[in-house]
């Protein structure tokens, strides 16, 4: 196994499997993710565990 594959497969385990639930301001309430720039972790990992899924 590489350091990559084993980097997305420790993703895979961390990243929480609820949709994030985003306010009037674009603030993540459901990981309590209160900025918009970058834009909560785990929509960025699920993002990313998708590619990884799909290549």
């Amino acid at each position: 196994m590489t350091a990559a594959s084993d980097a997305i497969e420790v993703l895979r385990d961390l990243v929480d499997p609820d949709d994030c639930y985003y306010d009037h301001h674009g603030y993540c309430q459901a990981h309590g993710w209160f900025d918009t720039n970058p834009p909560c972790p785990h929509a960025r990992a699920k993002k990313l565990l998708a590619e990884a899924d799909a290549a």
